[in-house]
Parts: C-alpha cells; structure tokens; sequence
C-alpha cells in the first residue's frame, strides 16, 4: 500500500513540473505554435517510422519492397495566378 501511494504522489508531481517547463519554454501567443510545430513533427516521425516497419515486414515476408517514393512539389505562386 505505501508503494501504491509513493507511486502516485511521483505522477501527481510530475505533471506541475511538465507545466511550468511548458510555460517557460513559451512565450505567449508563439506557445500553441510552437506546441503545434511539435505536434507535426512528432506525427511525421510517427509515419515515417510506420511506413518503415510495413517494408521492413513485408521484405520479411519475401514480397517485392519498392523504394520509397520522393515527391518534388513547388510551391510558387506567378504574378499572373495572384491577380
């Protein structure tokens, strides 16, 4: 039971310090910002590392891997397009 409690009172304490390490590493209206450029990156890490493990299993499983595909994007607006 003391061990159930000491557990607890180290989750309880733990979650003020995450918020005010939050609080100080934002500044105002940049905070949401920068909590979503964390998000996003978090997210594309996550897929990156999901697709990886599909061709990894999938090479396992003796079926033909492709490379992965790279896109090439631009993003350019022309004086023309804007008007």
């Amino acid at each position: 039971m003391a061990k159930l409690q000491e557990i607890r009172a180290q989750q309880e304490a733990e979650t003020p310090t995450l918020g005010l390490a939050f609080v100080r590493g934002a500044n105002g209206a940049d905070a949401f910002s920068k909590l979503s450029r964390y998000e996003a990156a978090i997210e594309r890490s996550l897929y990156k590392a999901l697709h990886e493990l599909q061709r990894l299993q999938a090479a396992r499983r003796g079926e033909a891997v492709p490379l992965p595909a790279a896109v090439d994007v631009n993003l350019e607006i022309s004086s023309l397009d804007a008007a």
